[in-house]
């Protein structure tokens, strides 16, 4: 027999955590912040960016977003974004993808800072997750699946499971 598992207790269990967390911050001057960097205006990207920013606002996160024309040169989208990557302030980004074709993600991967790296793209943070490693940040949609699993109490060791895909956002992690 087959378990429904539902997503609003373990959104409302994680709320009431972060809280905790941001508050402590906050008690000690950290302001957190996380940087939404999205190239263009497609639908998905922008309702994605919707449920960021009510999800951060909801939990006193602050959010800023950079959002550039789909025909930004790769050099003006490198020093821009260098320019949030290295703003003391910022202290994670979310960065979308995929790129338009002028951009090189390589690029733009070997200047990101990895401990800003919110969303599990680069090499470091993929390597701590594949190896157990939690200080690295897995990308959002599986860790949230693993949150899921943990609210319930499933273990996953022994199990058969089917990812559907194999992207680095998804099926891989």
């Amino acid at each position: 027999m087959a378990e429904i598992l539902k997503g609003m207790p373990v959104v409302k269990h994680m709320k009431e955590s972060q809280l905790e967390q941001v508050e402590k911050l906050r008690e000690n001057g950290v302001i957190p912040k996380l940087a939404i960097v999205r190239i263009g205006e497609k639908p998905d990207d922008l309702s994605y960016e919707r449920g960021v920013i009510k999800r951060f606002s909801g939990v006193n996160i602050d959010v800023e977003v950079f959002e550039y024309p789909e025909n930004i040169s790769n050099d003006e989208f490198i020093k821009a974004f260098e320019k949030i990557n290295n703003d003391d302030k910022i202290h994670g980004i979310l960065l979308f993808r995929p790129f338009p074709k002028t951009i090189d993600e390589k690029q733009v991967i070997s200047v990101f800072n990895p401990a800003k790296d919110m969303d599990g793209m680069l090499n470091e943070n993929i390597a701590k997750v594949f190896s157990g490693d939690d200080s690295g940040y897995a990308p959002c949609t599986p860790q949230a699946v693993m949150e899921l699993l943990d609210y319930y109490n499933i273990d996953l060791t022994g199990k058969k499971v089917t990812v559907v895909g194999r992207s680095m956002v998804v099926g891989k992690p």
